[in-house]
Protein backbone atom coordinates (compact mmCIF):
# COMPACT_ATOMS: atom_id res chain seq x y z
CA UNK A 1 0.00 0.00 0.00
CA UNK A 2 2.77 2.45 0.86
CA UNK A 3 4.45 1.76 -2.48
CA UNK A 4 1.20 2.28 -4.35
CA UNK A 5 0.66 5.60 -2.57
CA UNK A 6 4.18 6.94 -2.89
CA UNK A 7 4.81 6.11 -6.55
CA UNK A 8 2.29 8.41 -8.23
CA UNK A 9 2.07 11.16 -5.61
CA UNK A 10 5.51 11.97 -4.23
CA UNK A 11 7.55 12.75 -7.37
CA UNK A 12 4.66 14.45 -9.17
CA UNK A 13 3.93 16.96 -6.40
CA UNK A 14 7.64 17.63 -5.90
CA UNK A 15 8.16 18.21 -9.64
CA UNK A 16 5.10 20.44 -9.76
CA UNK A 17 6.28 22.70 -6.95
CA UNK A 18 9.77 22.95 -8.47
CA UNK A 19 8.33 23.76 -11.90
CA UNK A 20 6.01 26.41 -10.46
CA UNK A 21 8.88 27.97 -8.48
CA UNK A 22 11.16 28.01 -11.55
CA UNK A 23 8.48 29.53 -13.79
CA UNK A 24 7.64 32.22 -11.22
CA UNK A 25 11.34 33.02 -10.80
CA UNK A 26 11.74 33.45 -14.58
CA UNK A 27 8.63 35.65 -14.73
CA UNK A 28 10.02 37.90 -12.00
CA UNK A 29 13.40 38.09 -13.76
CA UNK A 30 11.79 38.92 -17.11
CA UNK A 31 9.64 41.61 -15.49
CA UNK A 32 12.68 43.18 -13.83
CA UNK A 33 14.59 43.17 -17.14
CA UNK A 34 11.68 44.79 -18.98
CA UNK A 35 11.25 47.44 -16.27
CA UNK A 36 14.99 48.18 -16.23
CA UNK A 37 15.11 48.47 -20.05
CA UNK A 38 12.17 50.87 -20.15
CA UNK A 39 13.62 52.91 -17.31
CA UNK A 40 10.64 52.69 -14.95
CA UNK A 41 12.92 52.45 -11.91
Amino acid sequence: MARHWRKPYQPKSQFNSVAVWTISMWVVLATLVVIARHGYI
